[in-house]
């Protein structure tokens, strides 16, 4: 939440009985970088989600309830689907020129600089409708996507009839897309579904201080 940078694990104490593991970005300590987000200790990730997910246990009816009145209209790709139908029509009358284009030469001696002008135009407006067309399939597999993130979701929230006691690595990755540290003591954390919660967590190391240059005096 601070430069953008992403978390990694670290080890403290590798070895001791003190050993720990912990959290922070891996720009924390490059120069001009210094990301400020705290260091989290792993046990405090874990502790955090499991109260934020069964907080949303105790809503999955309601949840479930919303999503199935909107679901359709939120995925729906009906849209994209006939710009794709139109694409593809105007693909195919492309491809029609440019045959006839090419067998109209086999034929006649056409003047190769119109020849060549007409030849480019057709290609490039098939290439701009192909172009096109990526984009419109691209909006429809996000569509797709998206559905099958939500269903997906629902269907492991249908699982839990009752509040996680500990934390399970399995639920993290069948329900989280990822967790964003806003500051000191508090974190985002983004659903599969596109949930965003924010939540407090505990912060058990102490934060670092960026130490200050010495002046030069004389």
């Amino acid at each position: 939440g601070d430069c953008g940078g992403f978390y990694g694990r670290k080890v403290w104490h590798a070895g001791s009985k003190y050993e720990t593991f912990v959290w922070h970005c891996n720009n924390k300590f490059t120069k001009r970088k210094y990301c400020t987000t705290p260091t989290l200790k792993e046990n405090a990730i874990k502790k955090a989600f499991v109260e934020a997910f069964n907080s949303i246990i105790d809503s999955k009816d309601e949840i479930t309830h919303n999503y199935n009145l909107i679901l359709d209209t939120i995925t729906d790709d009906s849209a994209y689907v006939k710009q794709l139908e139109e694409l593809d029509k105007q693909c195919e009358e492309v491809n029609v020129l440019i045959e006839r284009l090419i067998s109209a030469n086999a034929q006649t001696v056409i003047d190769k600089k119109d020849y060549n002008a007409k030849y480019n135009e057709y290609v490039k407006r098939h290439e701009k409708l192909q172009q096109q067309r990526e984009q419109v399939i691209s909006k429809i597999n996000k569509c797709a996507a998206k559905r099958l993130q939500i269903t997906g979701f629902l269907k492991e929230l249908q699982k839990y009839q009752n509040p996680l006691d500990q934390f399970n690595d399995m639920v993290w990755q069948a329900t989280i897309n990822y967790v964003k540290v806003i500051s000191e003591g508090k974190v985002l954390f983004i659903f599969r579904d596109g949930t965003e919660l924010p939540w407090n967590i505990d912060c058990e190391v102490k934060s670092h201080a960026k130490k200050k240059c010495p002046s030069n005096s004389k």
